[in-house]
């Protein structure tokens, strides 16, 4: 399952005066984590970052684009809230001082008018030689089991030297969200932790050390929740992660594993009932709520020169989290096996990959789970004109009985396929190039179940046969055909199109304009007629100068449909837009 962290408890826990009020963790701990963080620092911080001279970095500049537009769409017929004639400008400069970055959006229409300051979460990462330093809001990747997209407002730092490496952050994970019964707003406690990792080795053969650690503040909220099951919590990760390399890097072999100490009431008695030495350190007092979890992951990689293959295997206890990994599919193991074959001097490469999946690893669910997934493909390339793509994929699911029995009705049978070949040619004729494309996938969805399956079976086929030339001139013709064959169990359509267009440049390429016509039928089994839609676009583009262009757009666009039910319309669509882009204090 994938496990939102949200800190919300499934478990009922009775609100009774057996239950411990106290707001916070004990000053001990949390004074013994602390130290461990500074001292973390203290070990990478070893020269001063305060130099960020660069004397190829502008100390001011300001960029950016102004864009304004004018747009009639009048298509009498067509029910839409879309107004006749609209007019729009956008200006978006970024102010840079010392390589930060600080973007401005403005918005100005007759529809709406907006400001947007995109660093409302503002972060700045400077760097020098080998030390970087973190403040704002930052995203700092430890590994995938302990720290990987929890977005921090605080501070750390990276230190990248030759065979020492660390991070360390500290600072906010999460703020606050008071309860809103009206509303249907779920709590959020304010969640606080830092992060560290020392490592050791080079970019091909290493080895970390991972610790997270972090807690909800439960005086954060100003009133315990009411109707919602969330309760502050506490979370303890130690991890180890590295990479070893060897055959001159032809063989590789990379894991991880971590464990995470979860509470998921602070407020429950202290306990002293697994006995696990790493609870000893004085980071993290375990507690009724809490439970021990185990993640882990491993891989094999050759590569040579005709071959690649690499295995994988994953396995997740039920209820593993992390408080530094916003969501984590649990419950899980899955073995991979990927290999490609590069032949003819890399001409031919075919690989493709099978996996399996399964849940239900304590055997405490009702059903077990079972998923197969594998793909392959194919790149052929004889010649530098022509070349050919296909690929092909699987995806099925089951389910099997576990402490119930699987039934007709219950059962969970199903199995997803895709296959697609494209193949490419290129020419010259004379002073034109030539290109032609031919593209066809189709997917099927079938449902095995005896009593679901006739209802569920669906498939689409697609192909497009497209030709595009060019003459030495500029002047260029595009021509396409597309199918697609859609069938459901009540219903098939059938859409056919055809698009042919032209395009040419003028007065050394500052003007530069196109005209295209498109066809399309689209057929449902369910009816004896045709619906017939015709669109003409005809755009012309014309550079002023290098930062400034001026564009038009015109379209025609008619439906007609078969059934009266259904709307017929007919209309345009114009637009005329300016745009100019603008660079100052750049050296």
């Amino acid at each position: 399952m994938i496990t939102p962290n949200n800190g919300a408890f499934a478990s009922k826990i009775p609100r009774s005066a057996s239950v411990s009020m106290r707001a916070n963790p004990s000053m001990k701990r949390r004074n013994a984590g602390l130290g461990l963080f500074i001292l973390s620092c203290l070990l990478t911080a070893g020269a001063s970052a305060q130099d960020l001279s660069n004397p190829d970095t502008p100390p001011v500049t300001l960029t950016g684009s102004l864009v304004t537009s004018a747009e009639n769409y009048s298509i009498p017929g067509l029910a839409t809230n879309r107004p006749v004639n609209t007019a729009r400008m956008y200006f978006n400069p970024t102010l840079s001082i010392y390589g930060i970055d600080l973007p401005f959006s403005f918005v100005l229409s007759t529809e709406e008018r907006s400001f947007n300051q995109p660093f409302n979460q503002f972060g700045v990462s400077p760097r020098y030689k080998w030390l970087t330093l973190h403040a704002g809001y930052r995203t700092l990747r430890i590994s995938d089991f302990s720290l990987s997209d929890a977005l921090i407002l605080g501070g750390g730092l990276e230190v990248d030297a030759d065979w020492f490496h660390a991070s360390a952050m500290y600072g906010r994970f999460r703020r606050s969200v008071a309860e809103d019964t009206l509303a249907g707003i779920i709590p959020v406690y304010r969640q606080m932790g830092w992060a560290t990792k020392i490592g050791f080795g080079s970019q091909q053969n290493f080895f970390n050390i991972n610790m997270l650690h972090a807690w909800d503040d439960s005086t954060s909220l100003s009133a315990a929740p009411v109707k919602s099951a969330v309760y502050p919590r506490e979370n303890l990760v130690f991890g180890l992660n590295g990479m070893l390399t060897f055959m001159e890097g032809r063989f590789v072999l990379a894991g991880e594993i971590a464990g995470s100490f979860m509470s998921r009431d602070t407020r429950l008695p202290e306990t002293d009932l697994s006995g696990n030495p790493l609870l000893h350190l004085g980071l993290f007092t375990e507690r009724l709520s809490t439970r021990f979890n185990l993640a882990m992951k491993t891989s094999a990689t050759y590569r040579s020169e005709v071959f690649i293959g690499r295995i994988e295997y994953a396995r997740v206890e039920p209820e593993y989290e992390s408080m530094g990994v916003l969501y984590l599919q649990n419950d899980k193991e899955e073995v991979t096996f990927a290999p490609t074959a590069i032949i003819a001097g890399g001409k031919l490469r075919a690989g493709g990959s099978i996996g399996l999946q399964w849940d239900n690893l304590y055997n405490n669910l009702a059903y077990t789970t079972r998923r197969v997934i594998s793909s392959a493909n194919i790149n052929w390339m004889p010649s530098s004109s022509f070349g050919v793509d296909a690929a092909y994929s699987n995806y099925s699911m089951n389910n099997r009985s576990a402490a119930l029995q699987v039934n007709d009705s219950t059962r969970v049978e199903n199995v997803t396929q895709s296959f697609s070949v494209s193949p490419r040619y290129s020419f010259l004729t004379g002073t034109m190039q030539h290109f032609i494309l031919l593209y066809v996938t189709r997917q099927e969805y079938a449902d095995r179940n005896i009593l679901t399956g006739a209802l569920s079976d669906n498939d689409v086929l697609t192909a497009m046969l497209s030709y595009s030339g060019t003459l030495s001139t500029g002047l260029g013709f595009t021509a396409s055909f597309q199918y697609t064959d859609m069938n459901t169990a009540y219903v098939s359509n059938r859409i056919t199109g055809i698009t042919i267009g032209g395009s040419r440049p003028f007065f050394d390429n500052s003007l530069y304009a196109s005209l295209q016509y498109t066809l399309n039928l689209t057929k449902a089994s369910t009816e004896s007629d045709t619906d017939v839609q015709h669109l003409v676009t005809l755009s012309f583009r014309y550079k002023v100068t290098n930062a400034d262009a001026l564009d038009l757009y015109f379209q025609f666009n008619t439906y007609n449909a078969a059934d009266p039910s259904r709307t017929s319309y007919s209309g345009t669509q114009t637009r005329l837009q300016y745009s100019r882009s603008f660079s100052f204090g750049m050296n």
